[in-house]
């Protein structure tokens, strides 16, 4: 019998965040890898609502009392945690388990009691795992600066990019927005480290429309959001268009004149990947991980002051990006690949189970 490897794709539960994504097209890669591998086979650990992956693929059923208590059957040689606070880490030291780390979002969100009851859990399982990956280089800094490592071994490995070329672009239906008009766009949970509400300053000094898609983790910070474009006299061009399907999500991004990622805590910021497929002009927060994601490719916003948000968005409507310089951005979103990043897991599997 040949020694076999867990996917954690427990997150599948969750579809409209974005360990869901992790999870749905990593695994698809894992799986082919193991496929085409002699001597190691791969088992995605997921709940039984949750099966998306194609009719090769073999399960480790997840249920909630596996946070308490394990039972395995037969172990597996290497174990993945899909994110950093996973409470699905088998105890058995018979098992190599992989750790992959987005952010710490954590100590942004949360008061100081979460913090450290969550800085315990990570590392808790850093200490119980054998390899240490991160998604970026800026993640990486991060978690030096908080957790212990150890000296185990540690890699950067950088998720892929979520567009599917099957997936035919839908327009949404919103109320007040028919598509047409020339609009901003952004995707984010409505939470306070998305630093969406400094988007409506944008408006001011045009015709432009923001399109805010993405479910409200937030219903206060929604509230602020809403009474600064009422305060603006902008509040009938912003619509916010609740979770999108991938459908909506891709009508939106190709349809939009720029798209924009102010967001102050990002492990990686996968969003902005997804707009460079499209070619778009892209603005972006210099927070975190963003700069070493969209390279030169993005403009930064210097500053969130109003004034400056303000000018810029009086030159906003005339930019367009040249034929060179959306080839140099969709060239940049193929940098991130999820057939890259299964063969770099992969290899990780094998190094520890082989």
């Amino acid at each position: 019998m040949k020694p076999f490897a867990v996917f954690d794709a427990e997150r599948l539960k969750h579809p409209n965040v974005g360990l869901y994504h992790f999870c749905l097209h990593l695994g698809e890669q894992l799986l082919q890898k193991s496929l085409a591998d002699n001597q190691l086979e791969l088992k995605l650990y997921a709940p039984k609502q949750a099966r998306v992956y194609p009719p090769q693929a073999r399960y480790v059923n997840n249920y909630a009392f596996h946070k308490l208590w394990m039972p395995l059957v037969r172990k597996p040689a290497v174990w993945h945690g899909c994110h950093q606070l996973t409470p699905y880490l088998p105890d058995s030291k018979r098992i190599a388990k992989i750790l992959t780390v987005h952010d710490l979002n954590f100590l942004y969100e949360k008061g100081a009691d979460k913090q450290r009851k969550y800085l315990q859990l990570l590392q808790r399982n850093i200490d119980r795992s054998d390899s240490i990956v991160w998604i970026s280089h800026f993640a990486e800094n991060e978690l030096r600066t908080h957790v212990r490592l150890n000296n185990k071994p540690v890699k950067v490995i950088y998720n892929g990019n979520n567009i599917r070329t099957d997936i035919v672009p839908q327009k949404p239906v919103v109320e007040g927005f028919t598509g047409n008009e020339p609009y901003l766009f952004s995707i984010a949970a409505i939470s306070r480290k998305k630093h969406l509400h400094v988007l409506p300053h944008l408006l001011v000094n045009n015709q432009l429309h923001l399109v805010i898609s993405g479910i409200v983790a937030d219903k206060a910070y929604l509230s602020e959001i809403q009474a600064i474009c009422r305060q603006l006299g902008v509040s009938h061009r912003v619509h916010f268009t609740g979770a999108v399907s991938e459908a909506e999500k891709y009508y939106l991004l190709k349809h939009c004149h720029a798209f924009c990622f102010p967001s102050v805590a990002e492990g990686f910021g996968l969003p902005v990947v997804e707009a460079m497929h499209f070619g778009k002009l892209i603005f972006s927060s210099q927070a975190t991980s963003l700069p070493e994601i969209g390279g030169d490719s993005v403009r930064y916003f210097s500053s969130f002051e109003e004034d400056y948000l303000q000018h810029l968005g009086q030159t906003i409507p005339a930019l367009q990006l040249s034929a060179d310089e959306v080839k140099k951005v969709q060239d940049r979103s193929r940098f991130f690949s999820w057939q890259r990043a299964a063969e770099a897991y992969w290899q990780e599997y094998r190094n520890l189970a082989l």
